[in-house]
C-alpha cells in the first residue's frame, strides 16, 4: 500500500494531533474493533436467539465461574457448533462468559 504525500501529510497531522504514533494506533485499534464487533452483531443478530428464564441463575453462574474453566468452555463451544447443538450454546456462552470474567479481571 502506498499513501500519496497528501495523505502522508494527513496521518503526520493526525499522530501529533493524537500526542504521538502509539496514541493514534491505539485509537485507530480502538475503532477497527468496534467496527469489526458491530458488524459480526449485526451479522448474527438474526441468526442468533437467546431466552433467558432465570437471570439470578446466570448471574450466580457468571459471580461463581472460574478462569480453570476457559479453555473448556471454549473446547465445549467448538464441539456444539461443529454439532450444530444449539441447545448447549446459551449455557456454554455464559459459562464462557463467566470464566473469560475472572481470567481478565481477576
Amino acid at each position: 500500500m502506498a499513501l500519496s504525500t497528501a495523505e502522508q501529510t494527513q496521518l503526520r497531522a493526525i499522530i501529533q494531533r493524537e500526542g504521538g504514533l502509539q496514541a493514534f494506533a491505539d485509537e485507530v485499534q480502538v475503532a477497527y474493533i468496534a467496527d469489526r464487533q458491530a458488524a459480526m452483531l449485526t451479522a448474527l443478530q438474526s441468526a442468533i436467539t437467546v431466552t433467558v428464564s432465570d437471570w439470578a441463575a446466570v448471574t450466580s453462574s457468571v459471580t461463581a465461574a472460574s478462569s480453570v474453566g476457559l479453555y473448556a468452555a471454549l473446547d465445549a463451544i467448538t464441539q456444539a457448533a461443529a454439532a450444530r447443538d444449539a441447545s448447549k450454546l446459551g449455557p456454554l456462552m455464559v459459562a464462557l462468559y463467566g470464566a473469560a470474567k475472572k481470567h481478565l479481571r481477576p
